[in-house]
């Protein structure tokens, strides 16, 4: 390492943007200079040194000390993996370290952006799984695409581009999460509990809603409950809401345990399925019917069978510039795929004008929500997003009663519904808490 100046440093940041080097002119303790670099140099830190966190010289004001530096930097030793904590200890010194106030204030601020671009953008680290196993940034594609769902039901200005990715992310994440059953028995048990018992009750939560609604507003609703639960088992939306998707998710899980774990079986259901989307769609044939609907949900149900074995992958390090770019590029494509290829009511079989476009522009739609829910895994907030994954179902089932009740109001701009949908997406935490507690089976738990 060569010779220093008695009275001036260059601190060069790592940073492309910050093209001048600031100087910083203090008193520079050579020997704490040399116990620095002699930490900076080693393989422990080595290791993370690609990450270019900081590329500026450490250096310390006299007043500090060897003996200070010598304790931050076995803390750098004893923390080698984590360069955040590292930072935190280096702004520490500086705010107490004598230099020049307009100096300091430059490097503090440059610090304090590189501490928190470490924190967000820069781990090296799988830091998407919570202790538990959990993929955290699945749980926040999986709130992503509520979110998308319940704005999508406001029909408000732009809607239609929701629907180019909304139900398609849920159909994927069905089908990156599925694990078939070891029997045939075991399979049907969790459909019956964890879907078909939620979705009954649900069903009928909202029935009871309209009714007494109907009563209050002194106006008749006609129902027959018989014929309400032979059309709820045959699979017909009129009598489920939205949570047919629940029921077509049954269909899906029944013919995944029938076919043979091989990915060429997999590849040919998802071409006959999508021949017989395309058919019915040229012949006319148009049905609200959850049965009907595996045709098209159940394409992008095998997407996600087919990226589970890259999720070790898909939850590690990425290039974030590279990111950045693929983001911008899936939001163009959404963009077009709803401007072109029209609505999809993927509750009534439909995929838009052509199916071709209905693939591209939902998975354009999942990779957007895949990178915005990988960088969200790093905010602390798990815990949140966590209680709304679970409840999902719940959130799905009955959200319409409550959307139903505010696409009353008049004059409504597409930010009111917005913030609306933010408001039910978290108005259901406590209700999800309350369930989880008096009523599981509502979440497909007994």
């Amino acid at each position: 390492m060569g010779d220093f100046p008695r009275q001036s440093l260059v601190v060069v940041p790592a940073v492309a943007a910050l093209q001048v080097p600031l100087v910083i002119e203090w008193e520079i303790d050579k020997g704490a200079v040399e116990q620095v670099w002699e930490v900076l140099d080693s393989p422990v830190v080595e290791d993370n040194s690609h990450l270019l966190v900081f590329g500026y010289t450490v250096c310390y004001a006299s007043n500090v000390g060897p003996q200070a530096v010598t304790g931050l930097t076995r803390g750098i030793a004893d923390d080698s993996h984590d360069m955040m904590i590292f930072l935190q200890r280096y702004i520490f010194f500086l705010k107490c370290a004598s230099c020049r106030r307009e100096s300091k204030e430059k490097v503090l601020c440059l610090l304090e952006l590189l501490l928190f671009l470490q924190k967000f953008l820069f781990m090296n680290r799988d830091i998407s799984k919570q202790a538990d196993g959990r993929i955290v940034w699945l749980d926040w594609m999986k709130v992503w695409a509520i979110l998308a769902i319940i704005w999508g039901h406001f029909f408000s200005a732009g809607h239609v581009y929701l629907y180019v990715f909304s139900v398609q992310a849920f159909c994927l994440i069905s089908g990156f999460l599925y694990k078939k059953s070891a029997d045939w028995k075991t399979c049907v048990s969790k459909c019956f509990w964890q879907l078909f018992v939620p979705t009954v009750i649900m069903s009928i939560i909202m029935q009871l809603e309209a009714w007494l609604r109907c009563m209050a507003l002194g106006t008749s609703y006609d129902i027959s409950w018989p014929w309400f639960f032979e059309w709820l088992l045959l699979g017909h939306r009129w009598c489920m809401g939205p949570c047919w998707y629940f029921y077509t998710l049954i269909v899906m899980r029944l013919i995944m345990q029938a076919l043979p774990e091989r990915k060429w079986a997999y590849a040919l259901l998802f071409v006959v399925l999508s021949a017989g989307a395309i058919y019915l769609h040229h012949i006319g044939f148009e049905v609200s019917n959850a049965n009907v609907n595996v045709l098209v949900c159940m394409p992008f149900f095998l997407v996600g069978v087919f990226l589970k074995p890259m999720k070790a992958v898909l939850s590690g390090s990425h290039n974030y510039l590279a990111e950045v770019g693929l983001l911008a590029m899936a939001v163009v494509v959404v963009y077009l795929c709803g401007e072109y290829n029209g609505y999809v009511w993927m509750y009534k079989n439909g995929y838009g004008n052509s199916f071709a476009l209905y693939i591209i522009g939902g998975m354009a739609g999942l990779t957007m929500l895949y990178i915005l829910s990988l960088w969200l895994s790093r905010l602390p907030y798990r815990q949140m997003v966590l209680t709304l994954s679970k409840g999902s179902i719940l959130i799905i089932g009955l959200h319409i009663i409550i959307v139903r009740r505010l696409t009353e109001l008049p004059d409504r701009m597409w930010g009111e519904d917005l913030l609306f949908s933010l408001l039910i997406l978290f108005s259901f935490i406590p209700l999800i808490r309350l369930a989880e507690l008096f009523f599981p089976l509502m979440l497909g738990k007994r």
